[in-house]
């Protein structure tokens, strides 16, 4: 069966050339600038999962466990490391080739649907789209998403009039490859059956086929991606189990609709599959295989809508708003900050007024929409597409990545809309209605006022800058780039506690304690701050300081090992062995096998006449440690507060096997043998004390005056008197 009005359409080459070469000059040029950037080899949260996983690519080529993520992009910069030996610079080219690839198919898309002039309008627009000209750059997925999906968008759209059951099939297989890539995708191939359905005739069994032809070039792909899932995990698990948690991060009482992780938890929850089993685990109190992680995260998201549908709504309306804003939002840091690093970037991308290019594309764009309705089966697969690109920002989160298809095709009816604004004032003679002017004016403002609190934080950017240049013992360019940070946010925590680190560096120590005091003021539960601040006092030796200091810590961070271990020996140290039980029972409770815990705790005990408890906790210890000297000598002044010499004495004697040279051993042997009578063999082993270490007492010279007069003879004595 044919296709209806539609005829086969001759590919003019020389403007494809044309529009592909404009695209790969102007990406070139970016890339060239960009990998300037002390961001491009230093990647973070996505760039760095994704840099990750193509080098573990390389140590084990199949993944041990089910796919946590879409695979295909990993895969992908995997080959280009193989190919390259390891070059960040060779992906990002790979990527402007595709980039540019897509600007050209573009061009054929919108020909098939529009004249050539509007398509070679949507072209340029993505050619010239600095956001476009970056992403390709960078190690995001988007890039080879949105070829795969153009590419077989450009396949489905101009299949020909005998409507061969091949091509619907290798429009499949495409979409299918940009499922692997971003698993969103295959929603536009289920969508296609309405393009199926509604642009070509025939009964329904013909559509049906075709359309299964789609969904079978899917499927060739995808299957053994879910075979291995299954063989790994016994799970039915189509293309990665992270859907749930996308849903959850997107959909919860904290989320703003942009941040792609949950505050207050660890931000690699959407990259990493331990993080995300380990929090479904503890929130259900049971061991989660990967579609119970998946599902559990997906019922919190569900639970969220349905108990609290008003603040679901009033979120969904905000993607909606960030997604019809021009403003950029990246997953990892700021697209205008990038701007530092390339002069293209820098008037290709802007905010000021007008937030361009999205502020002009956006609005131009649903106007060309809007005047372009009719015929609407024929652009149906326009439609299709359109409305598949719309799931992830409106229902999850919206920021560049995520918005891309979209943005491509708002490219095209954004040039629909700019030749019918041409054409109007060039001769009046394409009506404009006054609704469509109404929507044009409504979008402008709608795009480039900020409704919903868009306004770039740099701290990040900073924040990362500066960690670079510590990282390569830059010292004073991390101060430049913290303190550029502060005067543009004075009051930020995070950037003075990393000055204070600088100038801890730099043994500035008063600098540094005033930045770090500064940011647990404006941000009292900032431990890491507290923990610096606890480190600068040990180097700066100011003792008399850290009890605050600890406190402090404990006050937000009440199960920090370091902080109660040294409150306790700081109680113990100062006649408070009451309040040193009480920091050492707390992690005796926290840390059950740790000895040093156990062990001071048993010494507290001592301290405060709680000997029983002390012996209890000693026989243990001995039970667990039969050849540590330290446990052994403990249990032994421990016998010897419950009045069981003989029992000590076996404990002083057990020490002096593994270690004669024991002089705490010795010591207390010799008090012992004192206690009973036995004067001859305690000035024996106060002798070898002293012989051992001359230092071991406070007053030598006394002591060996007590020493000579404890071994006189009794005679010798009696006569000197």
């Amino acid at each position: 069966m044919a296709i209806d009005e539609l005829k086969d359409i001759e590919i003019n080459w020389k403007t494809l050339s044309v529009v592909f070469g404009i695209a790969f000059v102007l990406r070139f040029i970016m890339l060239i600038e960009i990998s300037g950037s002390p961001f491009f080899n230093n990647t973070v949260m996505d760039q760095n999962f994704y840099d990750h996983w193509a080098k573990l690519i390389q140590q084990q080529f199949f993944p041990s466990g089910a796919l946590y993520k879409a695979p295909l992009y990993p895969y992908f910069v995997w080959f280009i490391y193989a190919i390259s030996g390891m070059s960040r610079f060779a992906v990002g080219f790979a990527q402007i080739i595709l980039g540019s690839a897509s600007c050209a198919m573009l061009y054929l898309i919108a020909r098939r649907y529009f004249s050539e002039k509007i398509a070679i309008g949507a072209g340029i627009i993505l050619a010239l789209n600095g956001v476009f000209m970056f992403l390709d750059t960078q190690l995001f997925s988007s890039t080879l998403a949105l070829f795969l999906l153009l590419a077989g968008m450009t396949i489905l759209a101009h299949i020909e009039r005998t409507s061969r059951m091949r091509m619907f099939f290798i429009g499949g297989l495409l979409i299918g490859l940009a499922a692997l890539t971003r698993s969103s995708a295959i929603i536009f191939g289920f969508l296609a059956l309405f393009w199926v359905i509604f642009r070509f005739r025939g009964n329904i069994v013909w559509k049906l086929s075709r359309w299964g032809m789609i969904l079978c070039g899917m499927a060739l792909v995808i299957f053994p991606v879910t075979v291995h899932n299954y063989a790994k995990s016994g799970d039915f698990i189509l293309i990665s189990f992270d859907t749930g948690i996308n849903c959850f991060v997107g959909n919860n009482l904290g989320s703003d609709g942009k941040t792609t992780y949950l505050d207050g938890w660890d931000r690699e929850i959407v990259r990493n599959p331990a993080v995300a089993a380990n929090l479904a685990g503890s929130l259900s109190n049971k061991e989660l295989s990967p579609a119970e992680i998946s599902g559990f995260f997906s019922n919190q998201a569900a639970t969220f809508v349905s108990r609290t549908p008003g603040k679901a709504a009033l979120l969904t309306l905000k993607r909606i708003a960030m997604l019809l804003n021009g403003h950029e939002i990246l997953s990892d840091a700021s697209l205008y900050f990038q701007r530092k690093f390339s002069y293209l970037l820098s008037i290709s991308v802007w905010d000021f007024i007008l937030s361009f290019p999205g502020g002009i594309i956006i609005p131009l764009g649903i106007f060309g929409f809007l005047i372009s309705v009719g015929g609407w089966r024929k652009k149906i697969l326009l439609y299709c597409f359109t409305i598949s690109s719309l799931a992830v920002p409106v229902l999850l989160y919206v920021n560049a990545e995520t918005r891309a298809p979209f943005m491509s095709m708002a490219a095209i009816f954004a040039s629909a809309g700019l030749f019918r604004i041409v054409d109007w004032i060039r001769d009046n003679k394409s009506g404009l209605s006054k609704i469509s002017i109404l929507v044009l004016v409504i979008m402008l403002f709608v795009s480039n006022f900020d409704f919903v609190n868009l306004r770039d934080d740099y701290t990040p950017d900073y924040l990362r800058m500066g960690d670079v240049a510590l990282a390569e013992d830059r010292l004073d360019d991390a101060e430049k780039a913290f303190s550029d940070g502060l005067e543009r946010d004075p009051d930020s925590p995070f950037l003075l506690n990393a000055l204070g680190s600088v100038y801890a560096q730099k043994s500035l120590y008063d600098k540094a304690e005033e930045k770090y005091r500064r940011a647990i003021e404006l941000l009292p539960q900032f431990v890491e701050a507290r923990r610096n601040l606890v480190d600068l006092y040990k180097v700066w030796k100011k003792d008399d300081m850290l009890p605050d200091a600890y406190s402090g810590l404990l006050k937000y961070e009440p199960n920090s090992r370091e902080a109660l271990f040294w409150m306790a020996e700081y109680y113990l140290g100062t006649d408070k062995p009451d309040s040193a039980v009480i920091n050492y029972e707390k992690l005796v409770s926290l840390f059950p096998d740790d000895p040093e815990a156990t062990f001071g705790l048993g010494n507290a005990y001592l301290k405060v006449g709680r000997s029983d408890d002390a012996k209890k906790l000693y026989e243990e210890m001995v039970q667990e440690y039969p050849e540590e000297p330290t446990v052994h000598l403990n249990l032994g002044l421990v016998y010897v507060q419950l009045k069981k010499p003989y029992l000590a004495e076996e404990e002083f004697m057990t020490v002096l096997y593994y270690d004669t040279s024991n002089t705490y051993a010795l010591y207390n042997l010799g008090q012992l043998y004192e206690s009973m009578g036995d004067t001859v063999m305690a000035t024996s082993l106060f002798y070898r004390v002293f012989t051992i270490d001359p230092n071991f007492y406070d007053n030598p010279e006394a002591i060996l005056d007590t020493l000579f007069n404890l071994s006189e003879p009794d005679s010798l004595k009696k006569e000197k008197r």
